[in-house]
């Protein structure tokens, strides 16, 4: 007497409900990773479909069981499987499998061996394949080339196949009667879906139930039959009279005996099935790769002054290769920026990641009285590679990277004879540092299809950093580790059509006096959006972030920090202006604390990059606040960014603040 759904509300993730006879509610059950069907089995437990990625490239649909303790177990693996049913004397499972560009009847045994029940033909696909209750047959759906659908029976074995009801029209979902006499199905030839009966011995049809909304997937029950509906609203579950209590009242509403299903005019018939013969080759990706446009770029330099340049990028069909590229001029300087980035995919994994870049910055000259006479210019030049490999799943995803990379390092100065007056000779060479690299992480955060960010779930990543200047690798060695975890956790408590959320997060960081790239707290972190060529808004991820204080308020090798922050759903717009490209789409509020620290142990050299004045004390800078953050899609239409908008205001470490009073400021993206 119960009923299995599987539904996707948008506030929690897909997942399996029942509704027990008398019940007022559903009871959720456990999660599921797709929407799919579920049978309830005489020993309590249950036969269901899932997909599930096997690869960052594949997701696959098997047969999983549900024992009547609540444990799960996959029956198959990679097999293709969906629109499971299972047989009520013995368990014997019909299903849906997908072959290369078609689909066929299957019998999957207890064992998981696959056995196929129809033949595999291009022009012919198969779904909803149900037993009758004495198991002696099946039903399923059989489209054909032409749009005709119709409703097949089979005996036990899939021979002896016998159409029921046909149309040209989507004519799906076969379900039984509970006395095996007749099939419920649904019937769609105008956009709106109504319910069917036909009697299987005769082949009397009867229009059932219908009308301004859509009734799909029915499923018979002793005294009627449950249907989805779905409505401007959304879908839910409702409740039909059974064809046979409708015969007490002949020529009532649903009882009339019809000859045949409504069906959609056929203006183009189909011409018949023709093979096709051509070349077969090797696939090349070459020509995919040529450069099919270019974006004009247009930024500022550390002296504020202008770069022009353009982007292009390209990538093959399959997603083997892809590249971007990026080259600037500053001309009064005659300095070229650029970076270039590759990845192939093709081994699958590990992905091969390349990039190479350069960059210029700038810094006053200064004599001994203080008086600025040159600028001094640093060129870096960067070229790397990497493997990168994912475990990705529906419920959890796993990453490992590791590489190397060489930074070259150059001076100019402006006037040209001022770098001689330099005293250090380091500024008259090509300085050397390699590097090796690796980070991993995982998570198993959740994201209900309304949820403002991720909720209910680890987040854990670490990386390290070893570096060496290769003209004195031994004296120069330096090493960075970092680490962060974040945790998630949904308050149901809450009404609204998302969870409220309470995240935290806790990260620090080690490196040495020979480091390059000090630690630093303080600032903004968020992400980064190129809302025009050329036209970049955001921010970075930072890991020692405390709004309400400028980035690098505090520098370091040692750096700890942490977060909190109380994530509430406001509404949900939908507001948009004729073409005007912009998008509402949500509304949310954020309350904040933060606190982190940047500072240099005893024993820290001075004049080093990180510290420069040798030992600092550890101080703590923390703030409170609030956020209110927009989801809008801004001049493209494909990509919604976060609109963050926010007050900080410092209460610890005021005096390392330009704003000890508080301060407003702008991001985009999630803080983390």
């Amino acid at each position: 007497g119960r009923l299995l759904f599987v539904a996707s509300n948008g506030r929690e993730p897909t997942g399996l409900y029942e509704l027990a006879p008398g019940a007022a509610a559903p009871r959720r059950v456990a999660r599921r990773n797709t929407l799919d069907a579920h049978v309830p089995l005489a020993d309590g437990g249950v036969r269901f479909a899932q997909g599930e990625w096997r690869d960052p490239w594949r997701l696959r649909s098997d047969l999983w069981m549900r024992d009547a303790a609540g444990r799960e177990r996959p029956l198959t693996h990679g097999a293709r499987l969906f629109a499971p049913d299972a047989r009520a004397s013995d368990g014997a499972i019909v299903a849906v499998q997908n072959v290369a560009g078609t689909t066929r009847l299957v019998r999957v045994s207890s064992a998981g061996v696959v056995e196929p029940i129809t033949s595999a033909a291009l022009d012919t696909n198969w779904s909803a394949p149900r037993w009758s209750h004495d198991g002696a047959r099946i039903a399923a759906t059989r489209w054909v080339r032409g749009g005709v659908m119709s409703i097949v029976v089979f005996d036990s074995l899939g021979r002896a196949p016998r159409t029921v009801a046909a149309a040209r029209a989507s004519v799906d979902h076969p379900a039984w009667s509970l006395d095996d006499r007749t099939l419920l199905f649904s019937v769609n030839a105008t956009g709106t879906a109504v319910v069917w009966s036909v009697d299987v011995a005769s082949g009397a049809l009867r229009r059932v139930a219908g009308g301004s909304t859509s009734l799909d997937e029915p499923l018979a029950l002793a005294r009627g039959f449950v249907a989805i509906e779905t409505r401007a609203a959304g879908e839910r579950l409702v409740r039909g009279a059974w064809p046979a209590a409708l015969d007490a009242a002949p020529g009532g509403a649903g009882a009339r005996l019809e000859t045949e299903l409504p069906g959609i005019a056929d203006a183009h018939p189909s011409a018949p099935a023709a093979p096709v013969q051509g070349p077969v080759q090797p696939y090349r990706p070459w020509r995919q790769l040529v450069p099919r446009y270019w974006l004009p770029m247009l930024e500022a330099t550390d002296e504020n002054r202008t770069r022009y340049g353009a982007l292009i990028a390209g990538s093959d069909v399959v997603g083997r290769h892809a590249y971007a590229a990026a080259l600037m001029r500053e001309p009064r300087r005659g300095e070229q920026t650029g970076d270039l980035s590759y990845r192939y995919a093709g081994f699958g994994l590990p992905l091969v990641n390349v990039t190479a870049r350069q960059s210029w910055d700038h810094s006053d000259l200064v004599d001994s009285t203080r008086a600025t006479v040159g600028v001094l210019g640093r060129r870096r030049r960067f070229a790397g590679a990497s493997l990168t490999v994912v475990r990705q799943r529906v419920r959890q995803v796993a990453s490992f990277s590791a590489g190397g990379e060489l930074e070259l390092r150059d001076f100019v100065t402006d006037p040209a004879p001022l770098r001689d007056r330099l005293g250090s000779p380091l500024y008259r060479q090509t300085l050397r540092y390699p590097s090796f690299s690796a980070t991993a992480a995982w998570a198993n955060t959740k994201s209900p299809i309304l949820a403002f960010g991720p909720e209910d779930g680890v987040s854990v990543a670490a990386g390290a950093r070893w570096r060496w200047r290769s003209d004195d690798a031994a004296a120069t060695r330096s090493e960075m580790y970092v680490g962060a975890v974040a945790l998630y956790k949904s308050l149901g408590i809450f009404p609204g059509a998302a969870h409220h959320v309470l995240a935290v997060r806790g990260a620090a960081a080690v490196t040495d006096d020979r480091t390059n790239t000090e630690l630093e707290a303080g600032g903004v972190s968020g992400a980064s959006a190129e809302l025009a060529p050329g036209l970049l808004v955001g921010d970075v991820r930072r890991n020692f972030f405390v709004r309400g204080f400028a980035p690098g308020a505090q520098l370091g090798t040692r750096a700890t920090g942490g977060s909190a922050e109380w994530r509430a759903p406001l509404a949900m717009p939908g507001w948009g202006r004729g073409v005007v490209p912009f998008f509402a789409q949500r509304v949310s509020a954020t309350l904040f604390a933060d606190a982190a620290s940047a500072w240099c142990p005893a024993g820290a050299r001075k004049n080093t990059v990180a510290c420069p004045a040798g030992e600092t004390t550890r101080a703590w800078l923390a703030s409170v606040g609030g956020e209110l953050s927009l989801d809008a899609a801004v001049l493209n239409y494909d990509t919604p960014y976060r609109l963050r908008f926010g007050y900080a205001r410092p209460v610890q470490g005021r005096e390392f603040s330009g704003s000890p009073n508080g301060s407003t400021y702008f991001s985009l993206g999630l803080s983390f």
